[in-house]
């Protein structure tokens, strides 16, 4: 059987979260994220990293720079993304492969389109496209750091299944929406 597969694409505070955490209350949900890993790993030099504090970094260049822990966990996948661009993936996958055959696993830090692709291939996947305008997203964060960076942009090229606007759907109608087109 194809395991069951709810990727949650979308901008920065966008409701992506509060979405997958919505859907886990299903008995058959299993929430799984990619960027658990990238976290172990910038854990090994900056200890547990917040996405809004500052760190500072050296450069290739030698030229210190204060970036957000949001850039840092982007710099930390980029780096291994560089050296495969199925690192990540790969990680999860180990992950997915934990799970019951009868499970829904709910990732909701899908970044970029070829990790969508690569569920895809492999998944019985459903692409949730998770939006708000960046008024909303920067009100909800307080500041939207690292907008330019491919983890921040790509999810626009995504073809997603299902489109939830969070500007315009409360919690309780995205999660109908959703369940209604997956199945749940």
């Amino acid at each position: 059987m194809n395991k069951r597969v709810i990727a949650i694409v979308g901008p920065a505070a966008s409701g992506k979260t509060t979405l997958a955490e919505g859907i886990c209350q299903h008995p058959k949900a299993v929430r799984l994220a990619i960027a658990q890993p990238i976290r172990t790993v910038a854990a090994v030099s900056f200890g547990e990293v917040q996405k809004e504090r500052q760190y500072t970094v050296n450069t290739k260049y030698g030229i210190e720079r204060a970036i957000t822990g949001r850039e840092v966990l982007q710099e930390v996948g980029a780096a291994l993304r560089e050296f495969d661009p199925y690192f990540w993936l790969r990680a999860a996958e180990a992950q997915i492969a934990k799970t019951s055959d009868d499970s829904i696993v709910v990732i909701d830090d899908v970044r970029l389109d070829r990790e969508i692709d690569f569920l895809r291939k492999r998944y019985d996947t459903w692409v949730v496209l998770c939006w708000a305008s960046r008024e909303t997203r920067a009100e909800r964060s307080g500041t939207l750091a690292g907008e330019s960076d491919v983890t921040e942009t790509d999810w626009q090229y995504c073809k997603p299944d299902i489109i939830v606007n969070t500007d315009e759907l409360s919690k309780q109608a995205a999660l109908e929406l959703v369940a209604k087109e997956v199945f749940l």
